[in-house]
């Protein structure tokens, strides 16, 4: 006689392996559904990244074609001038060198005729002749020498205005300063930083994905964390940046409060009310700051002051590969050959 349990139980077994089934099933069908998602997107991503190459590799043919010919005709203008003072002075030199030639000759032809009998060269008629010509020659060449223009000079100003443009072009393509093209650098090293909930003081507001911060008199919830700064207003980013070489910007306001800008090395205490755990206050530490419209860069408590009408952005470009501590685009830096960083803080007004 079956077991009416057994049966139950079987039943719901068959009925639970339906619908486990089913689940598989369209588990499986959304698994190929993204499948096919992420392979058309990733054709699509394809085709866009090799036109954007193609795009990029003919742009800069066309840009090399183009500083080609200004080569050329830059060296065409130094061939001008060349030709100019060069040709000039060999044109005079040729015709120098001819009458030194024809001076040598007569010299030569009067030194024969003093060497003869006196009584012989007064009756040559062939003394006289000579002696006429070669007399009004001597005449002629001292005339022409006295008259003989300058040679020409070197254009010294066109060849600096010349130097002066390959200088400004020069500039125009190597990499210097943020602050000269910062779309590049924020193409080249650009990374936009997330702040790290676990190091934000309590009277810190995160917002936009934590991208935002903003100083509250109303505590934050955040619990208890070692890495929390308790006392100074400050939170670090999330990620660390241990090496090559970052550019970011952060948006900020020369009429609102107080603020500061800037990084420091892991070793920055999070507790207390000393230097050690204050940004800028220490050797590990660098910072633009700005108090009551007062701006001013800090690093192990020496201040430089700045002047910068009309601050809404600063750019931050640190390489860890150049070799120099802190820099400002404006009045000083502060050097330290122990830390192999380079940090500048630029000042991007009016954006």
């Amino acid at each position: 006689m079956p077991d009416p349990q057994m049966e139950n139980w079987a039943e719901k077994s068959e009925a639970n392996l339906k619908e486990e089934i089913k689940h598989l099933q369209e588990a499986e069908q959304q698994v190929k559904n993204r499948v096919t998602e992420l392979t058309e997107k990733k054709e699509t991503f394809r085709v866009v990244l090799t036109e954007a190459l193609d795009g990029v590799k003919q742009q800069y043919r066309t840009i090399r074609e183009a500083l080609d010919q200004e080569e050329q005709s830059a060296l065409r203008c130094v061939m001008e001038e060349e030709s100019r003072v060069l040709g000039g002075l060999a044109k005079k030199l040729c015709m120098l060198q001819s009458s030194l030639q024809t001076i040598q000759n007569s010299l030569h032809t009067l030194e024969s005729l003093a060497d003869a009998r006196a009584d012989t060269r007064v009756q040559d008629q062939a003394f006289i002749v000579e002696y006429s010509r070669i007399s009004q020659l001597t005449s002629d060449m001292g005339n022409c020498v006295e008259q003989f223009e300058p040679p020409e000079e070197v254009d010294h100003a066109r060849l600096s205005c010349l130097q002066r443009w390959t200088e400004k072009r020069l500039d125009s393509v190597i990499i210097t300063m943020p602050g000269k093209d910062r779309d590049l650098y924020r193409l080249l090293y650009g990374t936009i930083p997330a702040m790290d909930a676990d190091t934000a003081h309590p009277k810190l507001q995160l917002t936009d994905d934590n991208r935002k911060v903003a100083y509250s008199e109303s505590p934050q919830a955040y619990t208890e964390h070692e890495a929390r700064f308790s006392s100074f207003p400050q939170v670090l980013a999330s990620s660390a940046l241990e090496q090559g070489r970052w550019y970011w910007e952060v948006s900020v306001s020369m009429d609102d409060g107080r603020w500061k800008v800037g990084l420091c090395e892991a070793q920055i205490e999070r507790k207390g009310q000393k230097d050690s755990s204050r940004l800028g206050f220490n050797s590990y530490s660098w910072c633009l700051a700005c108090d009551k419209r007062k701006l001013e860069a800090v690093h192990n408590k020496e201040t430089v002051p700045l002047r910068a009408e009309g601050l809404q952005r600063v750019g931050v470009f640190l390489d860890f590969e150049e070799g120099a501590n802190f820099e400002t685009r404006l009045p000083r830096s502060f050097p330290d050959n122990k830390r192999r960083l380079w940090l500048k803080l630029v000042m991007v007004s009016q954006i």
